[in-house]
């Protein structure tokens, strides 16, 4: 090979730069990592290996290869005319990561010791190398891809980067990648797939970045290295005032829940059996209980009980939605009087612009020092992160770039899933081999927290035997969901035995129902949807102006959700409860925000979603009764709907106010055929077979056109100038630590222009209305020629506090990134 490593990898480096500082940050990473490669290293056969060097070294040296090669592609001329701004060109002339794994071929096949069964080797570094701005990818090797292939094997010969032996050499790697099938070991190749992969993604973000390279031990000492142990959150979690009380308390961890008095006892004891649930063989806990028995808390207790036993490094808090994160990380920093740094939300936010197509994916990438902070989150790097369902399995599969970043921070932490009931059906049968993988190679220990365990116990336990381990036993379980002050507090009946076809017609008839309830005040009505929550809300303020009537929904500004949470709050208290007030939301409020309603409307899609709304009904039993009626919407179903569609029925109303959750879940195993083992078939199936695409479907929350992201909208151009006036007033320093802090503060100082939108209307919009702007590597949208904002989007107040929301579109336009 014939490499010109002084040619330009980025505007203002070599190729011969970036890749000494990328493989210099791969070198602190994988010392950090050691246990972990050494885990993985010993699960491969000793025929992966050749006899020379140990397993572990052969394992860095081949993550440390594909940092090496991964830019060196760009001695493309037509990129490197690209680069110096002389010349534009296609993206498929300027490309650059095809041509450097065919370099990376051609040292391989050069090198003398190789074994025939390698070809593992090859298939994964394709992947990294192939993909590194873009996402974990199997090589095509269709008859028309592997000519495709040989003529950019020519363009690098045309180009002198290569003579006629090297042209033979990456032909015998094409055909050794030809050649590969799937193996016996390919269930540990996927992971291993993984772990390069997210080397070299923040190897080269880091060396991509601003930060200069004396401060890269730094750097991933931040980014990857922190730890639970080097702050005093234990000790604060302990000083909280739940932990004091619990600790105070003369309830033993040996009574029942039934000779419990008060529901402030029930939680306390619950608390106390959470943390001596510790089982030194379990790597996955799962912990029932009804809405507002204290799960939250509880799982916190036997976190923390886990962290002490097996030295973990960190808290992984995982909920459905982005507005609860928010008020967790809220409700812990008030209680625990934490630092913000230990503890961030990390949700919707992505680290760069949009994905608009007419910038490339390495334009998107640049870390610089006014995102350096939003960096730091999408790497998982604090001591306790706080996310959303959606971003935590998008960056469990590590199959793209941005995905990637965060993967490292998750070995050795205490992972907590709240309200895994909401979780698509596969999940269910088919997650567990996935998570004790990563238990087994990455040292994660699971807790789930749920009303009922949307699994079979008896197939779980089978299958997986004691390193699966429930908090509470089958006795103490029906015991809690029975106690006269969990059962007794709301009876559940029907609004209509009928579908509403419209949201007038529906908003009616509650109406009339709340006239008739006088005897109440406070109201919850709940529906799954944005839209519907949104037409329901502007009905009933048209039809009842007496009542303070407020929308919630997870998309609303922080500052509109906060005062929208401490007005409802403030009508909860006592003094308060004869104040007529109505909250129209999505199923924001069914996840761990402490409401209390004298009485509620719930869309019937799900029963554990009408358990958990009916917990903020008479939640803290203030009153005799409380009553919770369900409505179905004629609409189109979401997939997980329909395992519930044959429980919408007076038999299965009457379980749901007994609270029989578990009878009610076995009849859905039964109804839907669920299976565990089958189930774990197929997934196993994508490991053997290396099947990236497949992995990362199974994994997915949602489709990615319904994803959500903050950005930052500029409604007018004198919004516009206090944006940029914000920005250019800050000085971010010199070193790594003081870049951090300033990038903390700016984006804190722009958290009124942040609104949460769908990808799918963030693109319908730059294609007709939004314009793109950037300032100081800080991307942001303009409202076009001087449009009215209301045009695109729906304005609500609470007392001064405003809050916008994007229009409905009604088109069915798909977006698909990578």
């Amino acid at each position: 090979m014939n490499l010109d490593l002084t040619l330009l990898a980025k505007k203002n480096q070599t190729i011969e730069q970036h890749t000494r500082e990328a493989m210099d940050c791969a070198t602190i990473i994988l010392n950090r990592l050691g246990s972990v490669v050494q885990r993985m290293a010993e699960a491969l056969p000793l025929d992966c290996f050749n006899k020379h060097t140990s397993s572990v070294e052969q394992v860095k040296t081949f993550i440390t290869e594909n940092v090496q090669f991964h830019d060196y592609g760009k001695v493309n001329p037509y990129l490197q005319e690209q680069i110096k701004s002389t010349n534009h060109h296609s993206k498929e002339k300027r490309q650059h990561a095809i041509y450097s794994y065919l370099l990376w071929l051609c040292k391989k096949e050069g090198e003398q010791g190789l074994q025939p069964t390698h070809e593992l080797w090859y298939l994964i570094a394709y992947g990294t190398i192939k993909g590194h701005h873009n996402r974990l990818r199997l090589p095509d090797m269709t008859k028309a891809s592997v000519k495709d292939l040989n003529d950019l094997i020519g363009d690098l010969f045309a180009w002198g980067v290569i003579d006629e032996q090297d042209k033979k050499s990456i032909r015998k790697g094409i055909a050794r990648l030809n050649k590969t099938k799937s193996s016996e070991y390919a269930d540990i190749a996927l992971t291993i797939a993984k772990l390069s992969y997210s080397v070299l993604t923040l190897s080269d973000s880091i060396a991509s970045s601003e930060i200069p390279p004396s401060d890269y031990e730094l750097a991933v000492n931040r980014l990857i290295g922190k730890t639970i142990s080097q702050t005093d959150l234990l000790t604060r979690i302990n000083d909280s005032q739940t932990a004091k009380a619990v600790q105070s308390s003369s309830i033993s961890v040996d009574e029942t829940f039934e000779d419990q008095i008060e529901l402030n006892d029930i939680r306390t004891l619950l608390n106390k059996k959470s943390s001596h649930a510790y089982n030194s063989s379990a790597d996955i806990y799962v912990l029932e209980a009804p809405v507002g028995a204290g799960k939250t808390h509880s799982s916190l207790s036997l976190a923390k009980e886990i962290i002490k036993e097996k030295n973990k490094r960190k808290i992984v808090s995982v909920f459905p939605l982005n507005s609860v994160q928010a008020q967790y990380q809220e409700t812990v920093l008030n209680e625990m009087k934490a630092d913000e740094q230990w503890i961030n939300v990390i949700n919707s936010e992505s680290l760069f612009r949009a994905p608009d197509l007419q910038y490339d994916l390495e334009e998107l990438e640049n870390v610089n020092k006014s995102n350096m902070w939003l960096f730091e989150r999408s790497c998982f790097s604090s001591e306790w992160v706080i996310t959303s369902h959606v971003r935590f399995f998008d960056t469990l599969a590590c199959i793209t770039r941005q995905s990637s970043l965060g993967f490292l921070s998750l070995i050795d932490s205490v992972v907590i899933i709240d309200e895994f009931q909401t979780y698509p059906p596969h999940y269910w049968e088919g997650i567990w081999n996935e998570l004790l993988r990563l238990s087994d190679f990455l040292g994660i220990t699971w807790i789930f927290t749920t009303g009922t365990f949307p699994v079979s116990k008896k197939q779980l336990l089978n299958a997986y035997g004691n390193r699966i381990s429930y908090v509470l036993t089958d006795e103490e379980n029906n015991q809690l969901f029975s106690h006269a002050k969990i059962k007794g507090r709301c009876d559940i009946i029907t609004l209509s035995d009928e579908p509403y076809h419209t949201m007038k017609e529906l908003s009616l008839d509650i109406m009339e129902r709340i006239k008739e309830k006088k005897e109440f005040n406070q109201f919850l009505i709940c529906l799954s949807f944005v839209k519907h929550a949104k037409e329901v809300f502007e009905h009933l303020s048209h039809y009842l102006p007496e009542y303070h009537v407020y929308f919630l929904c997870g998309r609303h500004s922080s500052a509109y959700k906060k005062e929208l949470i401490r007005k409802i709050h403030e009508h909860n208290q006592p003094k308060h409860r004869q104040e007529r007030m109505i909250l129209v939301t999505t199923k924001t409020v069914e996840c761990g925000m402490d409401f209390d309603f004298d009485y509620g409307f719930k869309e019937h899609d799900m029963f554990p979603s009408v358990e958990q709304l009916s917990g903020r009904i008479n939640r803290h039993s203030l009153r005799k009764n409380g009553g919770l009626e369900l409505f179905s919407i004629k609409r189109r179903e979401m997939d997980i709907e329909k395992y519930f569609s044959s429980f919408r029925n007076s038999q299965a109303i009457d379980l749901m106010n007994n609270k029989a959750f578990l009878t009610l879940f076995h009849h859905l195993y039964a109804y839907n055929k669920m299976n565990v083992k089958t189930k774990q078939k197929i997934v196993d199936r994508f490991h053997h077979q290396l099947d990236y695409d497949e992995h990362e479907k199974f994994l997915r929350i949602i489709q990615s056109n319904h994803y959500t992201m903050d950005i930052y909208l500029v409604k007018s151009d004198e919004e516009a100038e206090t944006f940029r006036s914000i920005v250019n007033s800050f000085s971010f320093g010199n070193s790594y630590a003081e870049q951090i802090i300033q990038s903390m503060k700016l984006r804190k100082e722009l958290e009124c222009f942040q609104m949460t939108v769908s990808l799918k209307w963030l693109m319908h919009h730059l294609r007709y209305r939004l314009v793109a702007n950037e300032l100081d590597g800080i991307p942001f949208y303009l409202i076009g020629d001087q449009s009215d904002p209301l045009s695109i989007l729906d304005r609500f107040k609470v007392g001064d506090v405003s809050s916008y929301l994007e229009k409905e579109i009604e088109d069915e336009e798909s977006y698909e990134f990578y």
